[in-house]
């Protein structure tokens, strides 16, 4: 029996707990929206999710407060009369949410199956508190209708397998090391494997950079440069477009060229995700297209990132899929090295951590019962006590 702390849980509110009014019907109010500035506006939206205000003294005590309580004050109208009632008022806790991910990329799904394609060539606008407070109020409208189809019941695994990348807190500093490491240092060379090892050996590096026309590490490099945006200081809306264009960003960069064969390779117009989005329409959880195409492409040649999430999934998992489209759909055995070459990374990784009392133990083979048989990958001893290691890498299909 497994027993669950709900102490840090955290909950989400639908429009009826903001709201008294009848909810709107969520596809008549996408119709009306002007589609470029609603996927800007959801994009900005997750952007600053989790951003701070700058610490304010309350009752002679310092506070730094969630930018989301101002979102709840100036967008839902949550007006607390007194700096006793702000902390006393439920909707103002900093563990009840307006602002969610998952709800905004189901918005953002619903957005490109019932929007007016036609406002995608309307970019020549502004962006204002109505604006955001109409997305927002969407959003909340899609909380409430998927609180409600989860009353009738929640398909487990599909829930459970979509999120988990949505989930997943991702360490990018490690993963880019990792596969820096794994194709970099590893892969270029052949005798770098054992005899048994080098009969399943494929070039990883050259095939990927002959085939996308940049390095591994130039792409992870483009991809630090576009994850910057999540990492600094903001603590507000900045009413304005966050579409981007690759010549205006890297144009004193000298990163033009390679910014525009990579975000080519992570992006699709938006038109291209209609099918999907309709298709997965059921699937309310299916986010597998945002995370294939972290980038989506306006009519202009303008570029947004989808999330902070879709884009760190880029680093190892895309990375992955990335390498395997290198070879034929039909060579069943194209990736089976991949998982040779992460064995080889965390070999290397125990041979360099046993120092001192600790002593590394390699692969070897015995035999038992007249067959040869391979040890587990790796140990490390220390006196009496053996750790055993046995490493597995793969990828996670989310399709």
């Amino acid at each position: 029996m497994y027993s669950v702390d709900a102490n840090g849980a955290q909950i989400l509110i639908g429009y009826s707990d903001v709201f008294s009014d009848e909810m709107p019907n969520l596809i008549r109010e996408i119709e009306k929206l002007n589609m470029h500035k609603a996927i800007s506006i959801i994009c900005e939206l997750i952007r600053v999710r989790n951003a701070k205000m700058n610490p304010i003294v309350v009752l002679g005590m310092e506070f730094q407060l969630p930018f989301e309580v101002v979102l709840k004050k100036q967008m839902c109208g949550i007006n607390p009369g007194s700096p006793e009632e702000m902390f006393s008022t439920s909707l103002l806790r900093k563990d009840v949410h307006i602002i969610s991910p998952q709800m905004l990329l189901i918005l953002l799904k619903r957005i490109i199956q019932y929007g007016n394609y036609e406002s995608m060539r309307e970019t020549n606008y502004i962006v204002t508190e109505d604006d955001y407070k109409k997305v927002i109020q969407l959003e909340l409208i899609v909380a409430e209708e998927i609180s409600g189809i989860h009353e009738e019941g929640l398909d487990i695994n599909h829930f459970l397998y979509s999120t988990y990348h949505l989930n997943y807190e991702r360490n990018i500093a490690h993963e880019f090391l990792r596969m820096y490491y794994m194709l970099e240092k590893l892969s270029r060379d052949k005798n770098n494997f054992d005899d048994d090892v080098q009969q399943e050996y494929r070039d990883y590096y050259s095939a990927f950079t002959e085939k996308y026309e940049f390095t591994p590490t130039q792409y992870s490099a483009l991809l630090f440069w576009e994850l910057r945006i999540y990492y600094e200081d903001v603590n507000g809306l900045i009413f304005d477009k966050i579409w981007q264009r690759v010549d205006q960003v890297h144009q004193k960069s000298g990163l033009k060229k390679l910014a525009t064969k990579v975000i080519d390779t992570l992006s699709q117009s938006i038109d291209n995700y209609q099918e999907w989005s309709v298709e997965s329409s059921g699937r309310e959880w299916d986010f597998s297209k945002f995370f294939e195409f972290p980038f989506i492409m306006d009519l202009q040649g303008n570029y947004i990132s989808v999330s902070d999430i879709t884009l760190r999934n880029a680093f190892f998992e895309k990375l992955f899929w990335l390498i395997r489209d290198c070879y034929s759909q039909n060579d069943s055995r194209a990736m089976a090295f991949f998982g040779r070459l992460f064995e080889k990374y965390i070999q290397d990784l125990s041979y360099n951590a046993a120092k001192n009392d600790y002593s590394y133990i390699a692969e070897f083979s015995y035999i038992k019962k007249k067959r040869k048989i391979k040890s587990s990958d790796a140990y490390i001893r220390n006196g009496a006590n053996l750790l055993v290691t046995e490493e597995k890498g793969f990828s996670v299909l989310m399709d």
